[in-house]
């Protein structure tokens, strides 16, 4: 639950910069495809995948965080 929480957190702070950068690359006249790609890939990969993956191990590490048996 920890994990999930806080990935949600990150991420929207993260696809709301994304928007943010994407409204100033397109008013820069940067195509719009190239100025949604470079931003939004990047926080999705990174929003989606790594950052729960290092918090996850991290919250182990501490002890904080169960392994649950299957």
């Amino acid at each position: 639950d920890i994990v999930w929480k806080k990935t949600h957190i990150v991420s929207g702070w993260l696809f709301v910069a994304s928007g943010i950068i994407i409204v100033v690359l397109t008013l820069m006249n940067v195509e719009p495809w190239l100025a949604i790609v470079s931003t939004v890939i990047p926080v999705a990969i990174i929003g989606g995948i790594i950052y729960p993956f290092i918090l996850y191990k991290r919250l182990q590490r501490e002890g904080k965080l169960s392994v649950p048996e299957l």
